[in-house]
């Protein structure tokens, strides 16, 4: 099958399913910013990010727009936890820097105005992170799933439709 250039929103969402729901950097950043404005649905950054990306991938594909991409799910993702999440999942944040770098994220101030509060926090993210480091952690986590799926279910085996 192969993977998507760039990488579709679907795609994404498939990858950020297999990846470890709570790696500590990501509960930090989540204790920092704990999200509960009473409409909280998920349990772990995984489910919400795979329910976001999925939903955005339906929503276009509905509306018969054009696909979305993994960019796009990384750019409406506002708030810091989730990016903080992919991020350590996708296994960019070294052990030996988890530590510095939450020292780091916890001395950064909130933004003011509407839209504006984590808006430091995403700037630092992006520096450190760029997105193609994080689409290219993203497309050979892809390659290593479909390789272990094509493995364990070889498609000789799979029935036809």
């Amino acid at each position: 099958m192969g993977i998507s250039e760039p990488m579709t929103a679907w795609e994404f969402a498939c990858v950020m399913g297999e990846l470890e729901a709570h790696p500590q950097g990501a509960i930090e950043a989540e204790k920092m910013h704990f999200q509960d404005d009473g409409n909280r649905w998920w349990f772990s950054q995984r489910t919400h990010v795979v329910g976001y990306a999925a939903r955005i991938a339906y929503e276009a594909e509905k509306a018969k727009k054009s696909p979305k991409t993994a960019r796009d799910v990384w750019n409406g993702l506002r708030r810091p936890e989730p990016r903080m999440w992919v991020i350590e999942a996708l296994g960019l944040i070294r052990d030996s820097d988890r530590e510095s770098l939450l020292d780091e994220f916890r001395q950064i101030p909130h933004g003011t105005g509407r839209g504006k509060k984590h808006a430091p926090h995403r700037k630092f993210l992006k520096k450190r992170y760029p997105w193609d480091e994080i689409e290219a952690a993203a497309k050979a986590k892809y390659i290593e799933l479909e390789a272990t799926d094509n493995a364990r279910y070889p498609r000789e085996s799979r029935r036809q439709c």
